[in-house]
């Protein structure tokens, strides 16, 4: 129980406990993944689950800082900046990270770096969400970065302060069990940035072409004097000087034709 008497110095008392009354605010803390060094790992769940709250990280960047990194290249970043880090695969997988605003504003902006190290990044993608609760993060055409270490910058555009869902999840190409002979039978990608990454746990690939869409013709090796429509993607790192690829088509539509291009 608080018990103030009345005494020459109660005018003094009362003044004292206002301009103290001034000065107790309430003060967030810092989210524990405020910079990159203290960024929160998301261990990528398997390419058939799905994102949810069971799932996911719950997280929030309420009280977040500037991180001192050299402010994004896209979107308008207020320095309350929150950040993730994930390991890019090597098995012919992409991956996948999935932001799911739950009181933060579904308009948000990522910035995706590599580095050797969480003090020496490199920035290597920066987009804008759309207006939509859910955001994708692919590693896209960086093939290059394929089993490397990643970080995740995230903020919200209009500086919003709330709780974020977050998940990682390996992604595959379409695949269809009814085709060919050999399991889980791949679709080749239909387009270059998703192409399957051939490694040494897809050494011997046994996949097809079922995924493509039609068109834009691309000419064909003048030697063969063809339109190419239904292109399909793969790509690989090559770790010597040379290197031999061995094709084999079969179950072709129209007799046993196969063209590959390396760029």
């Amino acid at each position: 129980m608080w018990e103030i008497q009345s005494r020459s110095f109660w005018k003094g008392t009362l003044a004292l406990l206002g301009l103290l009354s001034l000065f107790f605010q309430k003060i967030d803390a810092q989210p524990t993944n405020d910079n990159p060094c203290s960024a929160i790992y998301l261990d990528p769940l398997a390419w058939n689950d799905v994102c949810t709250p069971g799932n996911a990280i719950a997280t929030n960047n309420i009280g977040a800082t500037d991180s001192g990194i050299t402010p994004p290249s896209c979107g308008t970043y207020s320095n309350n900046d929150v950040w993730f880090t994930t390991t890019l695969p090597n098995n012919g997988f992409h991956i996948e990270v999935e932001f799911s605003s739950g009181t933060v504003n579904p308009e948000y902006g990522y910035e995706v770096f590599v580095g050797s190290a969480c003090g020496s990044l490199t920035s290597i993608d920066c987009q804008v969400s759309s207006g939509g609760s859910n955001l994708i993060i692919e590693d896209g055409c960086h093939f290059e970065y394929s089993g490397e270490q990643v970080w995740i910058r995230f903020w919200d555009e209009n500086g919003e302060a709330g709780s974020i869902d977050v998940c990682a999840k390996y992604r595959i190409p379409n695949y269809n069990p009814a085709l060919g002979d050999c399991p889980p039978n791949f679709h080749a990608a239909d387009a270059c940035c998703d192409a399957v990454i051939l490694s040494d746990e897809l050494d011997g690939f046994c996949g097809n072409n079922g995924n493509f869409a039609a068109g834009p013709n691309v000419v064909g090796p003048p030697i063969f004097n063809a339109v190419i429509e239904n292109n399909s993607w793969l790509a690989f790192t090559a770790v010597e000087d040379s290197v031999v690829i061995d094709i084999t088509s079969s179950s072709c539509t129209i007799g046993t034709g196969l063209q590959a291009l390396i760029f």
